[in-house]
């Protein structure tokens, strides 16, 4: 498992200096580590930082792909501070698709969670 930290880590360097083909890269690799060890709250982490990543890019599609899976996994584990988390994704995303509407009825959903929109920051708006 240390080796899925170890990419997972990389991966979010790789984010953190503006290098995202090297963070997915990275970040797939880990995926695959800790699907291969069964370990589904760190597959729904990746997965997070995947749609994050999506979302830098403007793939609007991927990020709502990435998060759909990592909730499915986090619900089914039963963690509701991740399912919180995601659902703060999903109104990031549809603030950014401009579904005001959505995004505040989603943002409310989301609570208790203290950041409003800040897990995904992009790179490439002004």
């Amino acid at each position: 498992m240390g080796f899925g930290w170890t990419l997972t880590a990389l991966g979010m360097v790789a984010r953190a200096q503006g290098k995202g083909d090297l963070a997915t890269q990275r970040l797939q690799d880990s995926l695959e580590v800790w699907h291969e060890v069964g370990d589904r709250q760190n597959t729904a982490n990746v997965l997070n930082t995947l749609a994050a990543l999506a979302w830098d890019e403007v793939d609007y599609e991927t990020a709502h792909r990435r998060l759909r899976e990592s909730l499915e996994i986090l619900e089914d584990i039963g963690d509701r501070r991740g399912i919180a988390f995601v659902v703060e994704g999903f109104a990031c995303l549809a603030a950014a698709e401009r579904q005001g509407a959505r995004a505040i009825s989603l943002s409310a959903t989301s609570r208790p969670r203290e950041r409003s929109c800040r897990p995904m920051p992009s790179r490439k708006r002004p």
